[in-house]
């Protein structure tokens, strides 16, 4: 019983800890989260002894990494859980999904060290959760320097005004060792409902849209054009 109080104690230490670290935008999607660790919990006391498949479940909330520790985002495990409930709840809404990769993140890394890049990297989410929040949106970090976003759209034509909004939104400026840096990004696009495309595959058809970006230079967008599978 001690063991389970323990890993009880520390994974609440660490829920209040990232609260009070990122506030409400850190916290606001985790209904589910929170059900799981209180049904884990309730298995907890319920058993005796505590069982090994107790402790993986809970290990289980770490290893699927929900929130991106460095920038408080959700990670893509969260993010492809929140769209899934969206669309059940909404599936003939038209959106959008926007795939970023920030431009100039690796020169800041290599001339300002991994500090500034972290601090690039908290900008940029930064930047991203706000406009998310205000276009009633999801934003995540899928990995590495490359973000996502789904967010509805009122008509197709909307697209081309918030990837234009979304490349000027994006940029910053980090500063170290008597250096300036600005970095920006680039955006892959694909709308959706997207022909017969699943979720998974329209998100696909933004990260080939992004290469096809990043081929023309930095700080330009690409929109995946339906029909074209």
């Amino acid at each position: 019983m001690l063991l389970s109080f323990g890993i009880q104690t520390l994974l609440y230490a660490l829920f209040f800890v990232l609260l009070l670290r990122y506030g409400r935008k850190f916290f606001a999607p985790v209904d589910n989260i929170v059900r799981h660790v209180m049904d884990l919990n309730k298995n907890i006391h319920d058993s005796e002894p505590f069982s090994v498949e107790n402790a993986c479940g809970l290990i289980e909330i770490s290893r699927r990494g929900l929130f991106d520790m460095l920038t408080g985002l959700p990670t893509r495990h969260l993010f492809h859980q929140q769209v899934d409930e969206i669309l059940e709840a909404a599936q003939d809404r038209l959106y959008g999904i926007f795939f970023f990769d920030m431009d100039r993140l690796k020169p800041i890394n290599d001339n300002l060290g991994h500090e500034a890049g972290d601090k690039a990297l908290r900008g940029f989410a930064d930047s991203l959760m706000s406009f998310a929040e205000e276009h009633h949106g999801l934003a995540c970090r899928y990995g590495g320097d490359e973000f996502v976003l789904f967010a509805p759209l009122q008509r197709a034509s909307d697209i081309t005004e918030l990837a234009e909004e979304l490349l000027k939104n994006q940029r910053g400026r980090v500063e170290g060792r008597g250096k300036s840096y600005v970095y920006g990004t680039s955006i892959g696009i694909c709308p959706y409902p997207c022909g017969a495309f699943t979720f998974a595959e329209a998100l696909r058809a933004a990260d080939l849209a992004l290469y096809k970006a990043k081929s023309r230079g930095r700080g330009s967008f690409s929109v995946h054009k339906p029909g074209r599978e």
